[in-house]
């Protein structure tokens, strides 16, 4: 006998709804989610710029 698994409905579906859109409707989600890794991004860059040594 199968099972069926309604994979909308369970845990990780919400674990990841939230990490690609913040829980928000995907047209809102995922534009602010890949803004918030842009910026993260050049965020961590400028840190390593910063932190580097001179002279290197």
């Amino acid at each position: 006998m199968q099972k069926v698994k309604d994979e909308f409905a369970d845990f990780f579906r919400l674990v990841l709804d939230g990490h690609f859109y913040l829980w928000l409707p995907s047209e809102i989600g995922q534009p602010m989610v890949a803004s918030f890794t842009l910026v993260f991004l050049v965020m961590v860059i400028s840190g390593l710029i910063l932190w580097w040594p001179k002279n290197k």
